[in-house]
């Protein structure tokens, strides 16, 4: 019997309950509201968490500023909200940065959705979702296995070994070989100098990246 807890901050109900009624938890607390299947992976970010489970859904809660529940409303409210995934499409993965999200799909394509005020998202602009959005060149023809979120920017790894990086790059965290802030997704220059050289694992910080090589 698979279950989530969660601890900490409540600030912005990101605990699943009213902040008016826990404003913090220094134990783990049970949450409740996920349905029938069971939780498979879980991941926070700033001020909103997600939990994806088995049946491939995604359930998230906290704060709903710049679309970070990914349900096409920024009001904030109590309990678990669904983020609306393409049709006919489920969740396979998910990463959490500061205040957006990724998912990829069962398709190997990636969605991203929240904030985008370095283009973290990754569509080409810098306008924040308040629903998933496919990820500009990130399709499912990309293969994509792995997804990493920072602060303000976003990297995915590829079954070929190979990687993508795209939003803020002000201490050259996207590791392209120049400190541009990209909108949409860019490959890091390790690979065009040895291809050979294959990622298995990736994370990214505040701004920093690392990536583990096969």
């Amino acid at each position: 019997n698979w279950e989530v807890f969660c601890w900490g901050a409540n600030n912005y109900n990101q605990l699943g309950v009213s902040s008016s009624i826990l404003a913090s938890q220094k134990t783990p607390m049970h949450i409740e509201g996920l349905g029938s299947s069971r939780p498979v992976m879980v991941s926070a970010g700033e001020r909103f968490a997600c939990i994806l489970l088995e049946n491939g859904s995604i359930g998230c809660m906290g704060s709903a500023a710049n679309g970070a529940m990914g349900d096409d409303n920024t009001t904030d409210s109590i309990g678990i909200r669904w983020p609306q995934l393409p049709v006919g499409r489920t969740a396979v993965s998910i990463d959490l940065g500061d205040s957006h999200a990724c998912a990829i799909l069962d398709d190997f394509s990636l969605v991203c959705w929240g904030i985008n005020n370095a283009g973290q998202i990754g569509t080409g602009n810098a306008t924040s979702e308040n629903v998933l959005v496919l990820t500009q060149v990130l399709d499912s023809s990309y293969q994509v296995v792995g997804v990493t979120t920072g602060r303000t920017n976003t990297c995915a790894w590829l079954k070929n070994g190979s990687a993508l990086c795209w939003g803020l790059n002000n201490y050259g965290q996207l590791g392209i070989g120049n400190n541009t802030q990209m909108l949409i997704p860019s490959w890091v220059k390790d690979h065009q100098i040895n291809p050979e050289r294959r990622i298995v694992s990736m994370d990214t910080g505040g701004y920093q990246t690392c990536a583990q090589y096969d």
